[in-house]
């Protein structure tokens, strides 16, 4: 009991003498501590934008370049945690550089990597090939994406301007013999189209076009001609013997709107037309609503009036 006692009496003296002194060591630990913390060394990745630097006016790059590198270094945690994607840029100095095809180092622009260990920039080296820039003037073709609504056909396109000059890397520009649209769609069309159109941009990567829009007209021709004949006599089929329609005679469609084959549109003759209305159901006398029919596959039907027709069925 007195051992655990002289123990107690210990500690509070321990805490209770020179208690700003001890504070202040804790403290001085705890900084110390930090400090080293910060100082120990660790590595990261970052991705640096690349740019290139000091562009001969007259040359230009004909292949794709990188748009950024990988930079993996190693240095204090103090430093290395305020290295990131957006403060790393890597370069590429074509200063005096003639055409052709060159490999230029990749160098980093960030002033804190003269504290680091740069440990590797992946790719280390960029392979450009630099063209003399040329122009030259091309057709322009529309790119369609999908034919006009059935029996419909294209005869012909116009597009204003229907040239225009483009520029870019002298090899590039000797594979280009015509420029193309941005997609456009014909779903749906059967007649003469206009719309406002761009430049295919993202077909030539390395080409520099005019941005203005071109006015491209689509002409657009239909194989059917629309006709309208009046006054077509209904038949009546299947019906019962024991029954009697009256004034079949005035069973008639009042209108009926064609489409028909440009070639014969003018010479088609209505008496071929075949239109009927089925009675195989009905067995009693009355008043009915029926639908009219067609047997004449081969012809586009658009419309027809009435579609329905009352009769007056009675017994013989």
């Amino acid at each position: 009991m007195n051992t655990l006692r002289q123990i107690a009496m210990i500690a509070v003296q321990f805490f209770t003498t020179n208690l700003t002194a001890k504070i202040i060591s804790l403290l001085a630990a705890f900084a110390l501590y930090y400090y080293l913390d910060s100082q120990k060394n660790i590595e990261k990745t970052v991705s640096a934008q690349l740019e290139l630097l000091n562009m001969p006016e007259f040359l230009i790059p004909a292949n794709e370049i990188p748009q950024a590198v990988d930079v993996s270094i190693s240095g204090p945690k103090s430093i290395i945690e305020s290295v990131n994607n957006k403060n790393t840029l890597a370069y590429v100095d074509l200063k005096d550089t003639l055409s052709g095809k060159h490999s230029f180092k990749v160098e980093l622009k960030n002033k804190k990597y003269k504290y680091l260990n740069i440990l590797r920039i992946t790719p280390s080296s960029i392979t450009i090939q630099l063209d003399m820039i040329k122009s030259k003037t091309v057709p322009v073709n529309p790119k369609l994406t999908s034919v006009p609504e059935q029996g419909a056909i294209i005869t012909g396109y116009r597009i204003t301007p229907p040239q225009v000059q483009i520029s870019g890397p002298e090899s590039i520009l000797a594979e280009i013999n015509v420029i193309e649209t941005e997609p456009v769609s014909l779903e749906g069309i059967n007649a003469d189209y206009e719309i406002n159109v761009s430049l295919n941009r993202s077909s030539y990567s390395r080409i520099k076009m005019p941005e203005k829009r071109l006015r491209l007209k689509i002409f657009i021709q239909s194989k059917y001609i629309e006709r309208v004949f009046t006054r077509i006599p209904v038949t009546v089929l299947n019906l019962d013997g024991k029954l009697t329609v009256e004034n079949t005679q005035d069973l008639v469609l009042e209108k009926v709107n064609m489409l028909l084959p440009r070639t014969d549109a003018f010479s088609f003759n209505k008496d071929l037309l075949a239109f009927f209305i089925d009675l195989q159901n009905i067995s009693e006398k009355g008043e009915y609503n029926v639908p009219v029919m067609t047997r004449g596959e081969e012809y586009i039907i658009k419309s027809i009036f009435p579609e329905t027709i009352n009769i007056q069925v009675k017994k013989k």
